[in-house]
């Protein structure tokens, strides 16, 4: 007994039937094809769909009295004479038809070819090839012409230099090399028909890969060189050992002294520090006593900003002082028995007013209405209120904050096994997220996400907090995803008894706090003056400025400067800035350059390539006074850059210029008939938008119908829109400019043409000739007759 498997020829082990022709020839059907076998030669040869089988699965057979074989499945019945299927004996011949290199085709050299390397003729009559080192990737494509079931023609390949066995490639007609060392090769590949018949003579190429420069043997002897160099190093390099341990010595005498220059850096630092309490005392206490006795609401709402910002700056001093401190390990724990929720709560509803302002779904979830415990007041107020202000930072308008605190009476989180009472503080924002990479270095002191988001700040925050959090024996951890928001989960101990504190702990009696106590950063209530109705009426006249700025302190502060003599509108953020200017279609904009998702830049260019705002002048405004932010501010298309700290009337008289020069530029539209488009128009937007709107009405030219309706849809611009855009460059009303249009036109027509002036007051789109002449005199200040006659003349 003998067994045969795939291995030995056969098409699938799963045999179905089998049946034996006249000549003791096997035809064996399985799962995979028919297959002929042998038993003298002991060889198989293999039918499938492709040599006309009608199905591949065969699950009957049956040989008839006259030879004939059937062989069937689920797809049909296949029947033939086993006499009838002949051997195709033709030994194909096999050529090499394509070479690549890295993918790419390798052409014939001819005489417009640059640099690429070439071959002198067809691959398939090259005998050698010769190829540089570093073209390492080669693809070698050959092919046997055998045209009957070509499909099923086999190929075995292989490389002498590199391999000494033939590689079967089956019916694949392309073979790949990569990283060949330098050398000579031959590529060999023979094939057989579909029969399985081979033509072992087959065809070669020859490679010859040369080697790297240094891998020559100039290179070789430069090694050699370097060698001897290195030793003669080396052995000057004990003889001077003593030298060298002097140099080290003198190294670490220099490190000494600038660690002493650091500290002496800080300590200067921390002094200068101290040194601003007294004027922020000296700024805030009188801005507090003032609001005591002012009644003015512009005087009110100035001084609350003034004292707002004095306690902003106040806050980021004490956060660098305790960084000293903690340097120092001078910052110890000031313990007071408080209500914990209660505190937080205060703290949390800081924010409120910025929460409700941005339109964000914010909240405050906590397990138990009230929690007795000691804590520092200080420190955990500097917590909580760094990952809040954190999360408002980094979170869009409309998105979601909440801060959750959980009470966990047996836990297993805390380092400390002695401590099973924990707090757990959640801190949650669906925000821009921070990169897998940052996180790590998120709680590092000064650091910031580089190029993620245009957003101020200084990098002391997060690292201070961490610091505080470690400071009450507790933990912080960070989940981020970018796009999808941020956790920060902060675990403290909960300390309900004195007993309970550690050591160093300063303890000081309980006392109960109240909102006023805890200072903070409220966002400003904008007090707006009672004006009766006739000033409102008059404001309608007056300019209209919006001022983009995502710092409330500042907006309100520019807002105050300029209400008496424009109306002003505001946005917090670029997005609504630019809803605004497409719906307003105000006459200045003031922007800030550093706001949270959409920078100034991206604003001032949104804009200017926007046909309905391109002709609004932009003032940018921004803290970046370099010169290459100045460039990049003019670049993004602003019409004027100021830099902070600024003086409200250099601000003011900016502001006036630039509407005083775009009203210099309507003037001339209606003053000079006849100047270039270029001439009056603010931007090359505007005078694109020009064009296509003179083109318009010249194609409406002779239609009296032509309403402004008509115009604002083939201009792709509402009747609003359209009208404030035509009035802001020209001065005009919609239909003032389509006569003006049909005017000018037709003065060049008297001029230029032989039409009388009825033709021509038909030509320009007038139904009569007498209101044609009214405002022909009207706007030249001349009738169309004397035009004629003095042009004439002229």
């Amino acid at each position: 007994i003998k067994q045969y498997f795939i291995k030995n020829g056969l098409p699938s082990n799963n045999i179905t039937k089998i049946l034996e022709d006249d000549h003791h020839n096997l035809w064996i059907g399985t799962s995979k094809g028919l297959s002929k076998f042998s038993p003298e030669k002991e060889k198989f040869k293999n039918f499938s769909t492709s040599d006309g089988l009608i199905t591949n699965n065969i699950t009957a057979a049956f040989k008839s009295s006259m030879g004939e074989m059937y062989f069937g499945g689920k797809g049909g019945v296949t029947r033939f004479y086993p006499e009838s299927i002949k051997i195709n004996y033709y030994k194909p011949p096999v050529y090499i038809t394509d070479l690549k290199l890295f993918n790419k085709p390798v052409r014939i050299a001819d005489e417009t070819q640059s640099d690429e390397f070439t071959i002198p003729q067809q691959i398939t009559y090259c005998k050698k090839i010769e190829l540089a080192y570093y073209q390492n990737v080669i693809t070698i494509g050959f092919v046997a012409l055998n045209y009957q079931n070509l499909e099923n023609n086999q190929y075995k390949y292989k490389l002498e230099g590199f391999q000494d066995d033939w590689n079967s490639a089956g019916n694949q007609r392309e073979v790949t090399y990569t990283n060949l060392s330098p050398g000579e090769y031959t590529f060999r590949v023979i094939a057989s028909n579909n029969d399985g018949v081979w033509n072992t003579q087959g065809v070669s190429l020859i490679l010859i890969i040369d080697p790297p420069w240094w891998k020559s043997g100039w290179a070789y002897a430069f090694y050699l060189l370097i060698i001897l160099t290195l030793l003669y190093a080396f052995r000057r390099l004990i003889l001077h050992e003593a030298e060298i341990k002097n140099k080290l010595e003198v190294e670490k005498l220099e490190i000494k002294k600038l660690q002493e220059m650091d500290a002496l850096k800080m300590h200067f630092f921390s002094n200068v520090s101290h040194e601003f309490r007294t004027p922020l005392t000296l700024i805030a206490g009188p801005a507090e006593a003032l609001l005591k006795n002012v009644k003015d609401e512009t005087q009110k709402i100035q001084l609350n900003v003034i004292k707002r910002n004095a306690s902003r700056l106040l806050r980021l001093i004490n956060q660098l002082m305790d960084f000293r401190k903690i340097e120092e390990a001078k910052l110890e724990l000031n313990c007071e028995k408080n209500d914990l929720i209660q505190f937080i709560k205060n703290i949390v509803d800081s924010f409120n007013h910025e929460a409700k302002e941005r339109e964000m779904n914010y909240s405050f979830i906590q397990t138990c209405s009230s929690l007795e415990a000691w804590f520092d007041h200080d420190k955990l107020d500097k917590i909580i209120y760094n990952l809040l202000s954190n999360a408002f930072k980094f979170t869009e308008d409309g998105g979601s904050i909440n801060l959750s605190l959980i009470v966990d009476e047996e836990s297993t989180k805390y380092s400390d096994a002695h401590t099973k009472r924990i707090i757990e503080i959640f801190v949650k924002d669906s925000g821009i997220g921070i990169p897998k990479e940052s996180q790590q270095k998120i709680f590092d002191r000064f650091y910031q996400v580089k190029n993620y988001l245009t957003t101020q700040g200084t990098g002391i925050g997060l690292s201070l907090t961490y610091e505080l959090v470690r400071l009450h024996n507790g933990n912080i951890y960070l989940e981020s995803e970018p796009g999808k928001g941020s956790t920060f989960t902060v675990i403290l101990p909960l300390w309900t008894e004195e007993s309970q504190l550690p050591s160093l702990t300063s303890k000081s009696g309980s006392k109960k706090l109240n909102k006023h106590e805890i200072i903070q950063e409220s966002t400003p209530e904008v007090i707006t003056p009672t004006n009766n109705k006739d000033n409102n009426q008059n404001r309608n006249f007056l300019p209209h400025l919006l001022i983009i700025e995502d710092n409330p302190d500042m907006r309100l502060y520019i807002k105050n400067e300029f209400k008496d003599i424009y109306r002003v509108t505001e946005a917090h953020n670029g997005r609504i800035g630019i809803e605004k200017a497409l719906e307003e279609i105000p006459d200045a904009i003031i922007c800030d350059v550093m706001m949270p998702g959409m920078d100034g830049y991206e604003v001032c260019r949104k804009l200017k390539q926007d046909e309905k705002t391109s002709h609004i002048p932009i003032l940018i405004l921004t803290a970046k006074s370099s010169e290459q932010h100045t460039i990049e501010g003019f670049e993004s298309g602003a019409d004027d850059y100021v830099p902070k700290p600024f003086s409200s009337a250099i601000l003011k008289l900016r502001i006036k210029s630039l509407i005083d020069s775009r009203e210099m530029l309507r003037k001339k539209f209606i003053k000079e008939p006849f100047a270039a488009i270029k001439d009056f128009s603010p931007s090359r937007t505007d005078e694109a938008l020009l064009k296509k709107a003179y083109n318009i009405v010249g194609k409406n030219l002779s239609n009296p119908d032509f309403e402004v309706s008509d115009f604002a849809y083939e201009i792709g611009m509402s009747r609003t829109q359209l009208y404030k855009k035509i009035n802001a460059i020209a001065g005009q009303t919609v239909r003032e400019f389509i006569r003006i249009i049909r005017l000018k036109k037709a003065a060049e027509l008297l001029v230029s043409t032989d039409m009388n002036i009825t033709e021509i007051a038909e030509r320009v789109g007038f139904g009569s000739q007498s209101y044609f002449t009214t405002s022909f005199t009207e706007y030249f200040g001349i009738n169309p007759s004397k035009y004629v006659e003095k042009h004439i003349k002229s």
